[in-house]
């Protein structure tokens, strides 16, 4: 668990601690379940312009070096997910509800319906998100809201942490989460962005990743052990809560605090437009058409990686091999980073019967995530393959 520490944690208590390091057995089919469930109330969003900002600050720390970072304009929850949204995501999804549900000292239960939730994973928050057809924001995603269109301070509303602007909790223990939007808004419309609760990202996290990060929508390491955390919360110190300090914990970790709240893409998604473009068209013009959409305005389309590696394999599914070969390697192309990239390549080569560029791809997915077990037992089939041929 990787976390700032300006302020000493309150123990956990042993029923939150167990919980804590269990794993969620049953998520595998969850997920699928959840998102067929009832359809949810839907919370404001803001729509966030797009815009280049410094993310990090200049130092030694995993918030360094401080980089240029261009982000496309996407839609963010306005406040954090309250208590009322996330017990109505658990009663139509049959999820239970949070590890501190119902303790007062954390304004938890039906009993505070517009505090934020606390106690939930990431896997919960990542959850909830999709069962509201959202996901949640990028680590830079995230930054750039909190700072509101403010270039260079320390909080959404500028370098002094006032209490006039922000819940004054204290990390000393003797406050709590506020009702969302308690306080004003940052620049962007955003509520609650340095204090309250800290908020899941849907970044893995990696200390040396600012070093090489993507300059358009960087979306994190490939895999990782933690999951990142982000802003300050009630329990929080000053220190901790400026805007570019980084927080990670496991992803079946829950704390009291620690919350969440919703992003969505802006704009048309590229790999449906070009899904539909290879039925009615054929692969070249898709080609052709997703070059044209790259030059596009900035957030008039969005290129998501796993969508892309969606269609990859639904294409697959049709035995359109070529055709999803070529898709897979637009997202190699435009995610050289991650793993899963290239190990999707690697499977369509492979079913196409060429063993050489399989593995060579295989290998590629493996330089980037050395812990792909699948991948590497992938690799070792195919190099016997190779030996009989």
């Amino acid at each position: 668990m990787t976390t700032c520490t300006d302020h000493a944690p309150r123990p956990m208590s042993a029923k939150a601690a167990s919980i804590a390091l269990l794993v969620v057995c049953a998520l595998a089919f969850a997920g699928e379940e959840e998102q067929k469930a009832a359809a949810p109330a839907e919370p404001e969003m803001v729509l966030i312009p797009g815009g280049t900002f410094l993310m990090g600050q200049t130092g030694h720390a995993d918030f360094s070096p401080q980089h240029e970072v261009t982000i496309s304009p996407f839609y963010m929850d306005k406040h954090e997910v309250t208590n009322a949204s996330y017990q109505e995501f658990c009663e139509a999804t049959g999820r239970r509800l949070p590890e501190f549900w119902g303790m007062e000292e954390y304004r938890s239960g039906p009993g505070y319906p517009d505090h934020p939730v606390v106690g939930v994973s990431w896997i919960d928050a990542n959850a909830y998100a999709a069962w509201r057809g959202a996901r949640l924001p990028t680590e830079a995603e995230w930054e750039y809201a909190a700072r509101g269109g403010l270039a260079g301070k320390n909080y959404s509303h500028g370098d002094d942490l006032d209490s006039t602007l922000y819940a004054p909790g204290g990390w000393t223990g003797d406050g709590a989460p506020s009702a969302v939007c308690s306080y004003p808004p940052n620049g962007y419309g955003l509520c609650d962005m340095t204090k309250n609760v800290l908020e899941w990202v849907n970044d893995f996290y990696g200390r040396e990743y600012y070093a090489g990060a993507p300059e358009l929508d960087p979306t994190g390491p490939g895999y990782g052990k933690f999951h990142v955390c982000r802003g300050g919360g009630w329990h929080t110190g000053p220190y901790c809560s400026r805007v570019y300090i980084r927080t990670a914990l496991q992803n079946n970790w829950v704390d009291f605090n620690v919350g969440f709240r919703c992003a969505k893409y802006a704009g048309t998604s590229a790999a449906l437009r070009m899904e539909k473009t290879i039925e009615e068209k054929g692969i070249v013009r898709a080609l052709e058409e997703y070059w044209d959409m790259k030059k596009a305005d900035l957030g008039e389309y969005y290129f998501a990686e796993f969508e892309f590696n969606d269609l990859g394999y639904r294409l697959v599914e049709k035995e359109m091999l070529t055709e999803a070969i070529e898709v897979f390697r637009l997202n190699t192309e435009a995610y050289p980073h991650s793993f899963n990239a290239w190990d999707s390549l690697g499977e369509a080569y492979r079913k196409r019967g060429n063993t050489r560029l399989a593995i060579e791809n295989y290998e590629r997915s493996l330089e980037e995530n050395p812990l792909n077990a699948g991948g590497r037992k992938m690799l070792l089939e195919l190099r016997g393959e190779e030996e009989e041929e």
